[in-house]
Order: C-alpha cells, then structure tokens, then sequence
C-alpha cells in the first residue's frame, strides 16, 4: 500500500534536500487536566473527564504502575476497562499518545467514545483519502490531538516515522499486544517490529502492552518489544 504523504517534505520542515532547516517545533498537545498544587497528577479529576466517578478495580493501580515505572505488560479480561490505562495518562502528560491497534473498527469506535467526552483524538488508515489523510498528519504535527490511533503497518511508513520524531510522545500503547505472537508470524510481521520502533523512541517515553491473553507464549514475547528488566507485568483483575 502507497502512502499518500511518501515524497512530501514532512509539517516542520523547511526547504529540501542537505540544506533544508528544521522550523520551529511543533508545540505539544496540552493536559487536559492541570496538576494539582503540589505539581501531581490528578487521577480522580481525569477519570471524571471520562465519565466515572470511581475506578473499577485495579485500574487506578494500573495507571499508576505505567506512570511510576514507565512499561507496564496489563492482562485483563476483555471488555474490563484496559483502554482507560492509556487514555487516561494520555490526557494527563503532555503531547500525543501513539495506540498501535490492529483493526480499524476498534479505532474508530474508541475515537468516537473520546470525542463524546471532549478529547481530541484522531486514526489514520488506509481507509482514509489521501486529503484527509494528509489533513489529520497536518494535525497531528500541529499538536491537535491527545491520541492518535494506528495499525502496525502504519510504522513502516518513513513520513510517519519522521513526524514521531519531532513531536512530543510520552505514551505508546500496544493494543490486543497478544497479535504480536499470534499474528505477528505470520500475515502481519509487522507487529514484529513494534520492538525495533520502541527503540527509537526517547528513554522516558512510557510503553503499554495491553492484552486479555495471558499464555506463556504471549508472555515471553513481551521480549520483541524490547522492554527488558524495566517491564512489569500487571496482573489486573478489571472484572
């Protein structure tokens, strides 16, 4: 599949070729809840962005793990409350949250359960037109959105890549993180190089492997993302 943005100079860039200057950095998508006094992160008031007055069991501890340790692999029963775990930090730290999904309906079901709540959030997929696409890659650039949603192939794009770099990402979540070892191996290897795409990333960017698989062999492949000692595994019961 052509990417529709390949040979554009990438938002933020000026001129071309060896001699092109890089303009002024994009500002990054603002909190959408200030810190409280003491300079902490206030959970309850972001969870009431959301909807919900309290959380279900072991989310808040959830959220906390990912922000204190910065890798978190959470298993949890479907439809138990994962997602929380990386929207809500996401309108918490400062910049746009990157959520590798693998289908484009999930995207764009969760896309639209964020707007009902006034987030900015965006996907970008094949099933986009080239304007619309190029649009929302204006956006994003531009710090428009606290989350962007994409599938795996979305990474092997180099405009896309490129862009990442000059924005401010403090999150990455890997969705259904089980497709990595279920299908990973065989018709979408692009998920195997989610690990290599971690390692570009700055050292402080916080990574989330969300799944409601918790076999030996999905476990072990949390090695491919590259996560090594600073990964926990959060067992959450999100019943």
């Amino acid at each position: 599949m052509a990417d529709p943005t390949a040979g554009q100079e990438p938002p933020g860039f000026e001129g071309a070729g060896p001699h092109r200057t890089r303009a002024t950095r994009p500002r990054p998508a603002e909190p959408l809840i200030p810190l409280r006094a003491d300079g902490s992160l206030d959970l309850d008031a972001a969870l009431r962005l959301f909807g919900h007055e309290q959380f279900r069991p072991g989310q808040r501890e959830s959220v906390e793990a990912l922000l204190e340790q910065g890798r978190l692999l959470l298993v949890a029963p479907t439809g138990g409350g994962k997602s929380l775990t990386y929207q809500l930090p996401a309108a918490l730290l400062p910049g746009t949250t990157l959520v590798i999904s693998p289908l484009i309906a999930l995207m764009n079901d969760q896309v639209d359960g964020l707007h009902q709540h006034g987030i900015p959030a965006t996907f970008l997929a094949s099933t986009l037109g080239g304007d619309e696409l190029r649009s929302r890659m204006r956006d994003l650039a531009n710090g428009a959105y606290k989350l962007v949603y994409v599938a795996p192939e979305r990474l092997s794009f180099p405009g896309f890549r490129e862009l990442l770099q000059r924005i401010a990402v403090p999150l990455v979540a890997i969705d259904e993180a089980h497709c990595i070892s279920e299908w990973g191996h065989d018709f979408r290897p692009e998920y195997m190089q989610i690990g290599e795409f971690i390692q570009t990333l700055p050292a402080q960017t916080r990574v989330l492997a969300c799944t409601a698989t918790a076999t030996p062999v999905v476990r072990d492949e949390k090695q491919r993302l590259d996560l090594g000692d600073r990964f926990s595994q959060k067992l959450a019961a999100l019943a």
